[in-house]
């Protein structure tokens, strides 16, 4: 939903599905899209997000790339595989999981210390954040437990 309508919620959940026709905004990194044609109802599901296969290096690795082609990029969408989240006094980091040769740690926002704690000690996290250069923002992560959302 454009954001010129005012509306705070696109009216999806986590999870949803939906089949639809989008129309990407013009960009040299074509991200944001609006729905031009709804070929269906959203659907709720719970099977796990199908992420590209990349780690956190790899993934940041685009951030690099994406900087590269808009040097004034304000937020970076990261898909992580196989990840794990480590504390280091107040301050929680996403990592690389412990089979890496690269290893790598962005600290989440400190807004998520409380919200991300219960997933300190799980391994093989896959998820999703927005990077600003400074933080993670977490937004969701599959785990052996079940899925968590940032809400």
């Amino acid at each position: 939903m454009p954001v010129a309508t005012g509306a705070a919620s696109s009216g999806f959940s986590v999870g949803d599905r939906l089949k639809a026709e989008l129309v990407f905004y013009p960009s040299a990194l074509p991200l944001r899209a609006q729905i031009a044609q709804s070929l269906g109802g959203a659907v709720s599901s719970d099977d796990p997000i199908e992420l590209p296969a990349l780690d956190l290096s790899e993934a940041y690795r685009s951030y690099e790339q994406a900087m590269i082609a808009e040097p004034w990029l304000d937020v970076w969408p990261l898909c992580i595989r196989n990840a794990r989240l480590r504390r280091h006094g107040s301050q929680i980091f996403l990592c690389n999981g412990a089979d890496t040769v690269s290893p790598l740690a962005l600290p989440l926002a400190p807004a998520q210390s409380s919200l991300a704690a219960p997933l300190l000690g799980l391994t093989g996290l896959d998820s999703i954040g927005l990077w600003d250069g400074h933080f993670l923002n977490l937004c969701w992560a599959q785990t052996s437990l079940g899925r968590w959302v940032n809400e």
